[in-house]
């Protein structure tokens, strides 16, 4: 106040040289801005001997700039968020200092000082920091010459999210050393590939067996028989953002025929007679008869029914016979057990 409450703030001893040069002391302690103090100076001799002091000046410190115009944040970003301001058109204004929180309540951190009043657009792109799919809050401020700063204006944003992740996978069993598999289309409007990870029943971890562009049906093919295999499928739009996996599905592959029981033969009026039992799959096509040779086997006959017959070997002779069981599909059991007869 101009005229109550003086305090004394600094004592300054008399140069030896004070007659030939301008006294001068800055007040920097405990300040605020564009508030106005007053001040008074006296003189002393000593501690008991001190001037009256009449003569009272008077000094405005510096007010705040104005808070940055126009900030805004823009959503939607992969992996980043761009914050800008109309350039300040205030000649103090240095540049403007940037913070981030991951909530309005949070606790905001300085991330960047742009130096320049035209310095008016930032991208945040701090991959450590940022997450996909994740809002962040953002305090702008302008700062003039000496560093003091104005009101913040507060903006947020969200990062692009990762797409959802595919719903719908299912597949179609008991199918011939293939799989066709289908699923919904994710409700994103720029996926660009679903990747597709397969599991054998025999063993061994998930690996990725295809990438489909943009198609919601895959037939996964030269399979083994009789085996399960479990899928799974992940999306990744055009930004390369890749979604988290599906449901897993497990789908068999049809297996191989059984292989003929009870394989039994005799020799009769000069003939071989072998009988099996009939196989226990509703789609059988035929049986194959094979000869046991010394470089392997042969075939010699297919069979509609569960019989075979032919010449007996010579008196003394042998000759050892296998059966196989084959289905509609072509597909063909393991050999039953050898069965050799003697001819007589």
């Amino acid at each position: 106040m101009e005229n109550d409450g003086f305090k004394k703030i600094a004592v300054i001893d008399q140069p030896a040289n004070a007659s030939e040069k301008k006294l001068q002391y800055k007040d920097i302690d405990g300040l605020a801005d564009s508030v106005r103090y007053f001040y008074r100076i006296t003189v002393f001799e000593s501690s008991t001997a001190e001037t009256a002091s009449k003569i009272t000046v008077a000094a405005i410190t510096k007010g705040k700039p104005s808070a940055p115009q126009n900030v805004r944040a823009v959503s939607g970003l992969v992996k980043k968020i761009e914050i800008s301001c109309t350039p300040s058109n205030t000649e103090d204004v240095e540049g403007y200092k940037l913070y981030a929180a991951r909530q309005s309540d949070g606790q905001f951190l300085l991330i960047k000082k742009l130096e320049g009043r035209n310095n008016n657009k930032f991208v945040d792109e701090d991959g450590t920091r940022l997450d996909d799919g994740s809002k962040y809050y953002y305090r702008l401020t302008c700062y003039n010459k000496v560093d003091i700063e104005s009101s913040s204006v507060e903006v947020s944003a969200t990062t692009k999210p990762r797409p959802s992740r595919p719903q719908g996978l299912k597949g179609e069993s008991l199918r011939v050393k293939e799989v066709p598999l289908s699923w919904g289309a994710n409700p994103e409007n720029d996926i660009s590939t679903y990747h597709l990870w397969r599991l054998s029943s025999e063993g061994g971890d998930f690996k990725q067996v295809a990438k489909i562009p943009a198609r919601t049906d895959y037939v996964d093919k030269e399979l083994q028989d009789g085996v399960s295999y479990s899928y799974k499928l992940r999306a990744e739009d055009r930004d390369g953002l890749i979604s988290e996996f599906s449901e897993t599905v497990k789908i068999p592959t049809k297996p191989r025929p059984h292989s003929p029981a009870g394989l039994s033969g005799d020799v009769r009026n000069g003939k071989v007679i072998l009988k099996w039992d009939r196989g226990r799959e509703p789609d059988i096509a035929n049986y194959s008869v094979y000869e046991k040779k010394f470089f392997g086997n042969e075939k010699i006959a297919d069979e509609k029914t569960n019989t075979f017959s032919e010449t007996s070997p010579p008196k003394g002779k042998t000759k050892t016979y296998l059966i196989t069981t084959v289905d509609a599909d072509g597909l063909e059991s393991n050999p039953s057990r050898e069965l050799t007869v003697t001819g007589h």
